[in-house]
Formats: C-alpha cells, sequence, structure tokens
C-alpha cells in the first residue's frame, strides 16, 4: 500500500513540469502577453515563436515575479523525484 502511494505522488509530481511544457508551447504558437483590446495596468505586447517562449520562461523563474511560487514547487518535485528513484527503486 505504501509503494502504491510513493506511485501516486510521483505521477503527480511531474504535473508541473507537464504545465511548464504546455505553457511554452501555448506561447510559441498563440504568442505570450496581453491582446490589445485588453485593458490592465499590466500590458505586455505579444511575443511570439522563441521569443514567446524565452518570456514565458522569464516570467515563470524571476524571483522577482512569479519564481517566488514556480521554483519552489519545481525543487519540492525535483527532489522527491530523486529520493523516490534512488530509495525506493532499490
Amino acid at each position: 500500500m505504501k509503494k502504491k502511494i510513493y506511485n501516486i505522488f510521483m505521477v503527480i509530481s511531474f504535473t508541473p513540469i507537464i504545465f511548464l511544457i504546455y505553457s511554452c508551447i501555448n506561447s510559441y504558437i498563440n504568442g505570450f502577453g496581453s491582446d490589445p483590446e485588453v485593458i490592465s495596468s499590466f500590458l505586455l505586447p505579444k511575443e511570439y515563436g522563441l521569443l514567446g517562449i524565452k518570456m514565458c520562461l522569464y516570467y515563470m523563474f524571476n524571483p522577482e515575479l512569479l519564481g517566488v511560487v514556480y521554483i519552489p514547487i519545481y525543487l519540492a518535485c525535483f527532489i522527491f523525484q530523486l529520493i523516490y528513484f534512488i530509495k525506493l527503486k532499490k
């Protein structure tokens, strides 16, 4: 039973990576930034292609922006995956 729970947590720990891949693909195709008709105080010009991926990764991993949220989540998932592969697969 314990091993089954760890296997479920292992699958769950890959969801942030899947979210990162999805947001990079979405930024490549649909662009990263705001549409011109969106009225907000934080208006970014839309960037497409590799520049959109670069901007998406910059905003996700910059510690002054969204990195405060995403960096600990990715680190916790990475540490859990390391422990899982080292100790539980013996």
